[in-house]
This record gives structure tokens, C-alpha cells and sequence, in this order.
């Protein structure tokens, strides 16, 4: 009788939502302003390895930065070339994260963007894609700063991308669509972490064209100015969701 109850109850429960439906929200969310306090904040920085003269190989795996900060404006990807053949000096990458907590674990997640204010670009050693990488998160938000430990902490998984020649460097928004490993990386009542670097770096081979102290470059607004205009802004759209409890009520 109590399965039959079930079968007729989610029948029920389910013309229920054939003829409602919820309607989408919209979160934006920023990095916090200057140095974050502890777990459950946000924060964007850079870590970069600097005054070396190493193959691409060897500065690409450096397990720490030489230096990082949380204030610097603007933040960016950048990989120099040295004076000796096939050697580089410098590597910076780029590191952001969002308080995705008004999420629920039950909400769908329907699309996603990240836009970047470019501020410059170069392209010395050869055109080169920018990436959105996963910077990782936990419930507790352990993305809540960035030091010369987090330079090797991201991940190498496209989950957005954007050209050289697409990058807009004229204090304008980039807007990078998520794709479907972006808007997985989301993380549902808790801290979300992105992370920018090369395509070069992800493939850990530099395919461009080496020259001596040439530089490729995307730099981009951080949030250490005043206002969010320029800030990283992370724009999620998604759909709330109902706990599975509220269904299993009518059975138990």
C-alpha cells in the first residue's frame, strides 16, 4: 500500500512541476578588496617566479612562486623569455575566487561567465590562448589567499578560454563563457576558484617563438581599486532546486 501511495504521490509531485516551473536567478559576484581575513572569504592576487633562467619545463612545475600579493592591480599571465636560448626569467599566473554560497546543493547550474577588464597584452613569443583553469576550493573556502604556495595549486583543464587577438586590452570587459568543467568547478554553498594562465602552461609545452627577453602578456583589473566596475566578476545563472526530502515526506 505504502509503494502504491509513493508511485501515486510522485505522479502527483511530478505534474506538479510539468506545470510550474522555477525561474532562473542571476549571482554576481566579486573578489573582496585588499587582504581577505580567513576561511569563508574571497580574494584575487598573482604568484610569479621571477629572476631565474630556466627551460619552460623547469619554471612551469616550480612547485612556489618567488613572489605573490593579494594588492596588485592589475593582475596578470605573463611568461618572459631570458637572455640564454630556450630559457625564461619569469612566469606569472593569476588567481581569483567568488562567494558562490547563495547556491543551493540542489540548484541547477545553467551557464556561467567570467569577465576579465583587460588593461594590456603582448604577444612577443607568439600568439597564445589565455585559459581559465580550476583554482580549487573547498566548502570552507581555502581560496582565501594567495601566496607563493598557491602558484602551482591550479589545475590544467580548459574551463574558459580566450584568443590574443579577441582579448580586448582597452579597459573593457572580456567575457570568457564557462564551459561545462567551468560551471562544474562551481561550487554550491561554498567558495568557487579560478585561476589564469597560457594554454602553453596547461600542455606543459611552449610551442611559440623564443626571443631574447620577449614577453607574452594579458593583464587585467583586479579588485584592489575602488567600485567594482573593473573587477573579475563571475556571473552565474541557475535554477533553484528542491531538496529530495521534500519529496520522500509523502512516503515515510
Amino acid at each position: 500500500m505504502k509503494k502504491l501511495f509513493f508511485s501515486i504521490s510522485l505522479v502527483f509531485l511530478l505534474f506538479l512541476t510539468s506545470v510550474y516551473s522555477a525561474s532562473a536567478d542571476t549571482l554576481i559576484a566579486y573578489p573582496m578588496e585588499g587582504q581577505s581575513q580567513g576561511p569563508g572569504d574571497t580574494a584575487d592576487g598573482i604568484g610569479e617566479v621571477v629572476f631565474v633562467d630556466e627551460i619552460f619545463t623547469d619554471i612551469n612545475n616550480r612547485a612556489t612562486a618567488s613572489q605573490s600579493s593579494m594588492v596588485s592591480n592589475p593582475i596578470k599571465a605573463m611568461l618572459q623569455a631570458s637572455f640564454n636560448t630556450d630559457q625564461f626569467q619569469l612566469l606569472s599566473r593569476g588567481f581569483m575566487s567568488f562567494d558562490t554560497s547563495v547556491i543551493g546543493e540542489f540548484d541547477s547550474i545553467d551557464s556561467g561567465t567570467l569577465s576579465l577588464s583587460g588593461t594590456f597584452k603582448e604577444a612577443d613569443l607568439g600568439e597564445n590562448d589565455l585559459w581559465v583553469v580550476r583554482w580549487p576550493c573547498n566548502s570552507v573556502g581555502v581560496c582565501y589567499f594567495v601566496d607563493i604556495f598557491t602558484f602551482n595549486d591550479s589545475e590544467n583543464d580548459e574551463l574558459a578560454s580566450i584568443d590574443y587577438f579577441s582579448f580586448n586590452d582597452a579597459s573593457a570587459y572580456n567575457d570568457l563563457t564557462l564551459n561545462s568543467a567551468g560551471l562544474d568547478n562551481v561550487e554550491p554553498e561554498g567558495i568557487t576558484g579560478y585561476a589564469t594562465k597560457f594554454a602553453w602552461e596547461a600542455a606543459d609545452s611552449f610551442t611559440g617563438s623564443w626571443s631574447f627577453g620577449g614577453r607574452n602578456s594579458y593583464w587585467y583589473t583586479s579588485s584592489d581599486q575602488a567600485g567594482t566596475a573593473e573587477d573579475p566578476k563571475l556571473t552565474i545563472e541557475y535554477t533553484p532546486g528542491v531538496a529530495p526530502d521534500f519529496f520522500t515526506r509523502f512516503y515515510e
